[in-house]
């Protein structure tokens, strides 16, 4: 991300690869920088944002609101889960294992695409990030029972695929949360822990590890 802080004007670059998103307070400024852009490299200007990288963003009476609802169902349509019965939370609170469930999962490569996958949703979904961290923990040699915790992710996901996250204006103060769980894990007693971090009411960072 470049910026550009002079005399009250602020501009914000952020590009990735081919893809450029630019704000900023002055429209002036912003138009001047985008003729400049435009004598160098080969642009095609859009309006107002409504995607980038994936992301939806949807402009509001509040402010903008941040969702991946098309990302959301590509996945399920590619676990075919399209029509899947839905579930109301992403772990289940009680997960009685039987034999079966600790044999290995046979299909790898579906399990660590769709693992894969479910890792880029988190970008705007803090709900599901420990149960994505959980089921990524294990894309070297999954089980039976981790698939089963992958597809239910994926359930609780197809019920709540349009949520996302708001962005409004407001107080630039900063307030981090953390917690830790010491040695929680029954495998293998492995602490874990987590953050996240505000800019006023709006949710700007977060993170779940063993």
């Amino acid at each position: 991300m470049l910026t550009y802080d002079k005399q009250d004007v602020q501009l914000f670059l952020l590009i990735y690869v081919d893809d450029l998103l630019l704000s900023g307070n002055h429209q002036p400024t912003l138009q001047n920088l985008l003729t400049q852009l435009k004598q160098t490299f080969s642009l095609k200007q859009l309006d107002n944002a409504n995607i980038f990288l994936g992301i939806q963003i949807q402009h509001t009476s509040k402010g903008l609101f941040l969702h991946q609802a098309h990302y959301a169902r590509d996945i399920l349509h590619s676990a075919g889960l399209d029509s899947s019965k839905l579930v109301t939370t992403p772990v289940s609170p009680k997960e009685p294992k039987t034999k079966e469930d600790y044999s290995p999962y046979d299909n790898l490569t579906f399990y660590q695409r769709i693992a894969g996958s479910l890792k880029y949703l988190t970008v705007t979904r803090l709900d599901i990030a420990f149960a994505t961290n959980v089921i990524c923990q294990h894309m070297h040699s999954p089980s039976v029972a981790y698939f089963k915790r992958l597809k239910r992710l994926l359930r609780y996901i197809k019920g709540t695929h349009d949520y996302g996250m708001t962005i409004k204006p407001g107080s630039l103060s900063l307030t981090a949360y953390a917690d830790a769980d010491w040695a929680s894990n029954s495998e293998d007693r492995k602490s874990i822990n987590g953050f996240c971090s505000y800019l006023g009411s709006n949710l700007i960072s977060w993170s779940v590890k063993k």
